[in-house]
């Protein structure tokens, strides 16, 4: 989809301890204009699948790390995609 592709969006990646503080960044980034992918209102079927599509088809991936973003195994994984 052409409009897809000129349009994409910010992928946010984070640890869920530090869920509510990338909710503000989610809300502060869609009330500027910004279109972004946040697993609370975008996941849809697997996590593995959704995560990777996610990733590929941001503009920006904004990756929220802390010691235990680079413990977590779906963290992990969303930079090796």
């Amino acid at each position: 989809d052409v409009q897809r592709r000129e349009r994409r969006h910010v992928m946010l990646s984070y640890q869920w301890r530090d869920q509510p503080t990338v909710k503000r960044i989610n809300e502060d980034l869609l009330r500027r204009g910004f279109l972004t992918w946040f697993d609370l209102t975008n996941m849809k079927g697997s996590t593995a699948d959704a995560m990777a599509d996610a990733v590929d088809n941001a503009e920006v991936m904004l990756s929220c790390i802390c010691p235990a973003y680079k413990e977590s195994p779906n963290c992990r994984l969303e930079c090796q995609v």
